[in-house]
């Protein structure tokens, strides 16, 4: 007797963990499909000649959710449109953007990597030496694309020498039109710069970058629930040499630059335990 009541208290122990894993799995099927953004930008987001979206970004976030099983579509808006809809929910996840303190209350920022890129200067060529330091900066005009997080010391620059623009494209033209005296870039490779504005050159200014987020996911996203699983899936394909395929792919082989811990657990799974 005793033992058929263990075997009942089984039986129903069962149905009720199996019960709570179809409602976990109807939920999750559920979920309408997960929304990726971001602004269009040379390898990292682009739209060929068929309307389809290509890059970096676009082949890391497909990797990501295909390991996950997630289904997912892809939106391109100016920046500023994307972190608000970011920020309200109606967007689900954003990826490359710089930690701002002021969005952490409505955005979690997912694997927060130093920033290996500098703050640089464009302007015009015979300009370029005349910037050498924060006190020069200061005194001019600039341009940036609204909804950028540069770096605190940008806000020293008097608001009204600010220039707010939809697309970084926007800022060469207005920079040789006279509009703007700079404006800044990360890094100092900028292929559709150097190629078609011969006339700008970068100044020898370099700032610090803020740290920045592989991914940033809304407080407001039904895929926050995700983060923990997203995280742990982004390390993994930064150890297993993913990330640095895709990225190599779109900046001539290179490999991305990543935490220092991280990057020693890659090459010691390269390399093998019996080469340690």
């Amino acid at each position: 007797m005793q033992s058929r009541v263990i075997f009942y208290r089984a039986v129903v122990g069962s149905l009720v963990v199996l019960s709570l894993w179809l409602t976990s799995l109807n939920q999750a099927l559920a979920l309408p499909p997960l929304i990726h953004g971001g602004q269009e930008r040379e390898r990292f987001i682009m739209t060929d000649q068929e309307g389809r979206t290509r890059g970096l970004t676009i082949e890391i976030i497909d990797d990501l959710t295909r390991r996950l099983d997630l289904p997912v579509l892809h939106r391109t808006c100016p920046f500023k449109r994307c972190i608000n809809q970011l920020i309200s929910g109606q967007m689900d996840l954003m990826m490359f953007i710089t930690v701002n303190p002021r969005r952490s209350a409505a955005v979690e920022f997912i694997q927060v990597w130093p920033n290996p890129l500098t703050i640089n200067f464009y302007t015009r060529a015979p300009e370029a030496e005349r910037l050498q330091s924060l006190s020069d900066l200061i005194k001019l005009r600039i341009g940036y694309v609204k909804g950028f997080y540069y770096s605190n010391q940008l806000a020293q620059i008097p608001k009204e020498q600010h220039t707010a623009v939809i697309k970084e494209q926007q800022l060469p033209r207005m920079l040789l039109a006279g509009r703007i005296d700079v404006f800044p870039v990360y890094g100092r490779s900028h292929n559709f710069i150097d190629k078609d504005f011969p006339q700008l050159q970068l100044a020898p200014l370099q700032l610090t970058g803020p740290d920045f987020a592989i991914l940033a996911i809304s407080k407001k996203s039904p895929y926050l629930q995700f983060s923990e699983q997203m995280n742990l899936t982004l390390e993994e394909m930064a150890i297993d040499g993913t990330l640095d395929k895709i990225w190599g792919r779109y900046h001539d082989g290179d490999k991305v630059s990543m935490p220092p811990e991280l990057r020693r657990r890659v090459k010691s799974l390269q390399n093998g335990p019996e080469n340690e």
